[in-house]
């Protein structure tokens, strides 16, 4: 037969587990709140976030397809150059073409 202080003592340890009861169950619910508010924020930001990644991607791929064209062009100006400079025209007419100026004979046979 339980005594009046053991019943006391089951009384309290009854009582003790119901709050102990409830706080899990108040942590378990707000993990599952902050769980699911994670995955709609995710779910929401995706779009955004992924569209941005892929500009920034692609302005990188042009930022080094202008850097590449910029490189062309100074080699095709200095060309330019080259080639409006009188003696390098001179040269190149007799190297590539076998011309000779006016008055000079050919030596090649």
């Amino acid at each position: 037969m339980l005594h009046r202080c053991d019943l006391m003592v089951t009384l309290k340890k009854m009582q003790h587990s119901k709050v102990n009861h409830k706080a899990k169950s108040a942590t378990v619910k707000g993990l599952l709140v902050l769980i699911a508010t994670t995955a709609v924020a995710a779910s929401l930001l995706w779009k955004p976030i992924n569209g941005y990644l892929s500009e920034r991607a692609l302005l990188n791929s042009t930022r080094a397809q202008v850097s590449a064209l910029q490189g062309q062009n100074r080699q095709i100006s200095n060309e330019i150059g080259r080639l409006n400079n009188p003696n390098e025209i001179a040269y190149l007419a007799k190297t590539k073409l076998d011309m000779v100026p006016i008055g000079a004979k050919s030596v090649t046979p």
